[in-house]
């Protein structure tokens, strides 16, 4: 993995987790009453079976978001020890230290700046050591 793989990455769209369609419907109450010509044993087990569909939904979708972050972040950090093993050997947690900083530095303004400023940190110290 290098800089220029996850650059195209992110103009494929493999990281954007935006593209998501969010799960929106709301669970519903205990006491909604779905038929009233139905048993309330009947309503309450069509409740229970709603919720659990939302719930399995919104798992669904946590677990991919979670899924998509959690490549990038393994990428990134794969690229940081590709890039700096070139000069020193440098194990996965140093290279975590890196990203976890260039995260806190640039990701208000994106995962491109992320990976910018992780890259400008490897430049550094490449240069100097």
């Amino acid at each position: 993995m290098n800089f220029n793989i996850i650059y195209e990455n992110l103009n494929k769209g493999s990281y954007d987790t935006n593209k998501l369609v969010v799960p929106n419907t709301p669970a519903l109450n205990p006491g909604y009453v779905k038929d009233e010509s139905q048993s309330a044993k009947w309503n309450r087990e069509y409740v229970e079976k709603f919720n659990a569909q939302v719930k399995e939904e919104k798992d669904a979708y946590r677990t991919l978001y979670r899924s998509i972050i959690r490549s990038f972040e393994q990428d990134l950090v794969e690229s940081i020890i590709d890039y700096m093993n070139y000069n020193i050997s440098l194990t996965e947690g140093k290279a975590n230290i890196i990203f976890n900083y260039a995260y806190a530095e640039a990701h208000s303004d994106g995962y491109y700046a992320v990976v910018d400023k992780a890259y400008e940190i490897c430049e550094l110290f490449s240069n100097v050591l």
